[in-house]
């Protein structure tokens, strides 16, 4: 088995997949950068199947693996996540507008389409967290009218999300239109800004070549 690590040709002890995997993994961390995407054979592997890999002798001829700094990689994550948002605040005006029609069950797709993309937003601000071993509730983050915290916004959307909820659970149109139409597209408006000050609070990208 030939292991390459962003090209580069690895040495390894025996010809397994959890060998190969420990050779790229430890290599990239020496370079402190993290593993992106592991192809074997021209196939893309599964997380599943990274994880569930051997010490036994494999038939794979060639195991390349692809890193990235993880700075670099969180940023373009968050920034991303937040030009996402403008996905939910177009489902949300679009959701609220048909529950003004009384097409409540057309609502209901262009709703679920924003919450799964707010699922999504928190998601990858938690993972990159993760990623960083940063502590979200130690950030303070800027917007245009001063300084707040991920702690405190966070409340913020979850009482708007929660109003949603029982909205939902109450039949209550009238309430679910504004909490849709207004209290959450406000919500967009401030986390495009939280993202985009915790994208740029971010140091340079590392200067370690894996080449």
């Amino acid at each position: 088995m030939q292991v390459l690590l962003d090209g580069r040709v690895l040495s390894i002890e025996r010809p397994s997949l959890a060998e190969g995997l420990r050779a790229a993994i430890a290599d990239a961390q020496s370079l402190g950068r993290i593993v992106v995407e592991v192809v074997a054979d021209g196939v893309r592997m599964t997380d599943d199947a990274i994880t569930s890999a051997t010490d036994a002798p494999s038939a794979i001829s060639e195991l390349r693996v692809s890193s990235a700094d993880p700075v670099a990689l969180v940023r373009v994550s968050v920034l991303d996540a937040a030009d996402a948002l403008e996905v939910a605040r177009a489902e949300q005006a679009a959701a609220a507008e048909l529950i003004q029609a009384g097409r409540v069950e057309d609502a209901l797709q262009h709703l679920q389409v924003a919450l799964s993309t707010w699922q999504a937003v928190r998601d990858v601000l938690q993972r990159g967290a993760a990623v960083l071993a940063l502590n979200l509730s130690e950030i303070k983050p800027r917007l245009d009218d001063g300084e707040t915290s991920f702690t405190a916004a966070s409340a913020d959307l979850t009482k708007h999300l929660n109003e949603v909820k029982r909205a939902l659970a109450d039949l209550d149109w009238s309430a679910l239109s504004d909490v849709v139409g207004y209290d959450l597209d406000a919500q967009v408006g401030v986390w495009k800004q939280l993202l985009s000050s915790f994208a740029a609070s971010l140091p340079g990208p590392r200067t370690g070549n894996p080449t």
